[in-house]
């Protein structure tokens, strides 16, 4: 793999290039300096609403970059914790 530095919305990230298929790949440590950058931490407070005979709870706009309509993800609820945790499959 080669290496080169390229700006990545804005960020110098180090970028792989493999010379056979030219697939380029960015380095972890970069990928994850760029998600902290481009995806907010939010930390709020919603109301369950009622949606038929369920239970739900709307995201902040903050998150329409990370959650799109349709999607599936994965559900767990933590009763020690009385955590929700949400994951995108």
């Amino acid at each position: 793999m080669a290496e080169k530095i390229e700006k990545i919305y804005g960020e110098s990230c180090r970028v792989f290039v493999c010379p056979k298929c030219g697939k380029e790949l960015v380095s972890l440590k970069d990928a994850i300096k760029l998600q902290e950058k481009l995806i907010p931490k939010v930390e709020t407070t919603r109301k369950l609403v009622r949606l038929g005979h369920s239970l739900a709870v709307t995201l902040p706009k903050e998150l329409k970059t990370v959650f799109r309509k349709g999607e599936t993800v994965k559900v767990r609820f933590d009763p020690k914790e009385m955590e929700l945790i949400m994951k995108k499959e």
